[in-house]
């Protein structure tokens, strides 16, 4: 059993490479999200969920047949241990980590205007 373990997907016939890429842009896609819509406090209050609901589903919709959408490292973690699979595990940590620093680094200092003391 694999126990919703997250593989590449066959569409791409299992890259890794290609999984790993598509983790880093679907994470970036959900940070650049979670930052304009509940860090930045510009969206309505009460909508952040919302928001970033939707956008999870949607990269699921996308991403799931490329790499099974993981988005978390804690997600794909827990079902490698207990599926005892770990041949792409590295793709899961490395995609989500730099999607989720680019989109922020972007975001803060590009979108954020700094104060200015």
């Amino acid at each position: 059993m694999h126990f919703g373990l997250t593989e590449p997907g066959a569409i791409i016939g299992g890259s890794a490479g290609i999984a790993c890429l598509n983790e880093v842009v679907m994470t970036f896609i959900l940070m650049w999200a979670i930052m304009g819509i509940a860090v930045s406090g510009k969206a309505p209050a009460g909508w952040a969920d919302w928001g970033i609901g939707l956008v999870v589903g949607a990269l699921i919709w996308w991403g799931g047949p490329i790499s099974g959408t993981s988005l978390n490292p804690a997600r794909t973690f827990g079902s490698a241990v207990f599926s005892g699979i770990w041949s792409t595990h590295w793709v899961y940590w490395v995609g989500p980590i730099i999607g989720a620093i680019i989109a922020a680094v972007i975001y803060e200092y590009v979108f954020i205007k700094p104060s200015k003391d």
